[in-house]
């Protein structure tokens, strides 16, 4: 309904219609509620979505007002001629994927330079806000890298005690057949990933990953899962009080004493065969997240040809 809008001398409900018309005592004021006007500060047109016709104008209105473009059909081809217009280097020869390339670099470039964008959008980026809000945080876990490295100790074990047992009958030391299914294939040839990170000694550099620091965790911790250990506890540099306060509970009576105020987070310290052993600790997160499995999805276990590849993955999740 558009302004000026009808008056009422009461709120009253329109038999035919089934409508809730509010009153309105002026014909450019607009529905509004007095406390959420009174706590937001900002201009309102607040309406009860009733069932029927006006449910679905307001859905409608609410959809197509989310989704729609910054930029009008008309405008958008009129910058796509004018990109796959003539060029002046047509005289260079090329072929046509580089062709292909340069025109679909040409349209974005087109289209992204008349693009609007408001101010809290360039504020937001500049001020290194992100794009985007979560009620939780999330942290990556590559399922598939570290079931590969768990068969490939574990044929390695196979293979020393078959060659060290001179009573063992000889038996087939060849590695297991790892990928089993399509999806697993996709991933066979992405390698265990690791973070180059400076070691104890700040003038060598360590490869480091997830897998390693649950591997050579603090024996504190040797009942956390993998899962929990994600979602609970993360890696952090550690300053010197930080190593005073490793591998004991934060709420002894000597923290009580010496820190009155919140008690400090749980510290641990890595295995000495860790690389960052002396640097670095794990440290128990205040709010826990929420790990995401990368890579190939966990198959189901009702299904024989993929029940053994179901239970490995549960149990290194979830089996310390």
């Amino acid at each position: 309904m558009r302004m000026p809008r009808e008056m009422f001398p009461a709120t009253i409900i329109d038999p035919e219609s089934g409508e809730i018309r509010m009153r309105r005592s002026h014909p450019m004021i607009n529905n509004f509620n007095q406390f959420i006007t009174f706590a937001c500060r900002c201009n309102m047109d607040i309406k009860f979505i009733w069932s029927g016709t006006d449910a679905k104008a307001l859905v409608y209105y609410c959809a197509d007002y989310i989704t729609k473009t910054n930029m009008s059909f008309h405008d958008t081809f009129s910058l796509m001629q004018k990109a796959v217009g003539p060029n002046d280097n047509n005289n260079i020869p090329e072929n046509s994927v580089d062709k292909a390339r340069k025109l679909v670099l040409r349209c974005y470039n087109s289209l992204a330079s008349q693009q609007e964008l408001s101010g809290v959008q360039v504020g937001t980026y500049l001020m290194d806000h992100g794009d985007h809000y979560t009620s939780h945080e999330f942290a990556n876990i590559f399922l598939i890298a570290v079931e590969r490295h768990l068969q490939n100790e574990l044929e390695k074990n196979k293979a020393t005690l078959a060659s060290s047992s001179t009573t063992m009958p000889a038996t087939n030391t060849n590695s297991i057949d790892f990928i089993e299914d399509k999806e697993e294939k996709t991933t066979a040839m992405m390698n265990e990933q690791f973070l180059i990170e400076q070691s104890t000694d700040p003038e060598n550099l360590v490869l480091i990953n997830l897998r390693i620091d649950y591997q050579l965790r603090s024996p504190a911790l040797e009942t956390v899962c993998l899962y929990e250990f994600v979602s609970l506890y993360h890696r952090k540099l550690f300053a010197d009080k930080d190593q005073h306060n490793t591998d004991r509970p934060s709420t002894s009576t000597e923290d009580v004493r010496l820190n009155p105020g919140r008690p400090l987070q749980e510290r641990y310290s890595f295995m000495i065969e860790h690389p960052q052993t002396n640097s670095r600790g794990i440290i128990k997160r205040i709010k826990p997240i929420v790990p995401v499995l990368l890579g190939p999805q966990i198959p189901r276990k009702d299904r024989e040809e993929t029940q053994e590849r179901y239970s490995r993955a549960i149990a290194t999740l979830f089996i310390p």
